[in-house]
C-alpha cells in the first residue's frame, strides 16, 4: 500500500542518523561527541530536505496548473 503524497524515506539516510545517534549516546570524549552531534545534525537536515522536496514539487505543479486554467 503506497503512502499518499508522503515521500519514501531513504533507508540509508535513516539508518545513518540512527547509527550516529547511538554512537553519540555512548561517546565519552567531548571532542568526538561534538563531531558526532554535528554529523547527526547534518544528516537530520538531509532527512528534512528529502521530506520537503516532494511537497515543494507538488506545490509548484499545483500553481502551474492554476495558471494554465486562467
Amino acid at each position: 500500500m503506497a503512502d499518499q503524497g508522503k515521500p519514501t524515506p531513504d533507508p540509508s539516510t535513516a539508518s545513518d542518523w540512527r547509527d550516529l545517534a547511538a554512537q553519540a549516546s555512548k561517546e565519552a570524549d567531548p571532542q568526538k561527541l561534538s563531531q558526532l552531534v554535528q554529523e547527526l545534525c547534518d544528516r537530520l537536515d538531509d532527512v528534512e530536505q528529502q521530506k520537503k522536496r516532494p511537497a515543494q514539487a507538488a506545490a509548484s505543479r499545483a500553481e502551474a496548473s492554476k495558471q494554465d486554467e486562467n
